[in-house]
């Protein structure tokens, strides 16, 4: 036997990885649920009006400015404010869910 012929794509086809796949599948699916009990609270509708403002007064004082070292730091402030948009989260999520489920049933 020559150990020279030997490949990583043997060494993964000989690992059984589902059962980090299932893993996955259940942190995703309690990540999934958590989003959408916070996102059906009345206490996450006040918080996201609030948000809500607060990205749109960043984009309009974004359009009206000048220096472009204050340009970066609004450009930086609105990214991180559209992270907080638990629809899309919950929805990239649901995405990687449903492709790990395919994956486990191949």
């Amino acid at each position: 036997m020559n150990n020279s012929k030997f490949t990583i794509e043997d060494v993964l086809d000989s690992t059984d990885i589902k059962p980090a796949l299932r893993q996955r599948e259940e942190e995703l699916v309690k990540l999934i649920d958590a989003l959408d009990h916070i996102r059906a609270s009345n206490y996450w509708i006040i918080i996201k009006r609030k948000f809500d403002e607060d990205l749109s007064k960043l984009i309009n004082q974004l359009k009206t400015e000048k220096d472009p070292t204050e340009i970066f730091r609004l450009q930086g402030q609105i990214t991180r404010a559209e992270k907080l948009d638990l629809d899309k989260t919950a929805e990239e999520h649901r995405n990687e869910l449903s492709g790990l489920r395919r994956k486990l049933n191949e």
